[in-house]
């Protein structure tokens, strides 16, 4: 999966691959960028995972967007909203 982040009007991408993975590869013009990424990629967070089509039901998972396709795709969803930079799906 790659998707492309925005911030400043510079460019860059978010690069995971489940099949060679040792984390997300982030490339970035400005490297505090690079580095606020991975920080946020690295952090364990709480993700709310729907059981059904109910509302208010879902289990709460502690993991890092690193661990896993699943939480990859759910924390870059949170990208923009907690460090200002934009993803491209």
């Amino acid at each position: 999966m790659q998707v492309t982040i925005k911030r400043n009007d510079k460019v860059g991408t978010i690069e995971w691959s489940e099949e060679s993975f040792d984390g997300a590869t982030v490339s970035f013009p400005e490297q505090y960028v690079v580095e606020e990424v991975n920080e946020f990629l690295d952090t364990p967070r709480i993700f709310r995972i729907p059981q059904s089509q109910t509302i208010d039901d879902f289990k709460e998972v502690s993991a890092r967007p690193n661990d896993g396709l699943d939480f990859m795709k759910l924390g870059l969803s949170e990208l923009y909203a907690n460090t200002g930079i934009f993803v491209e799906w």
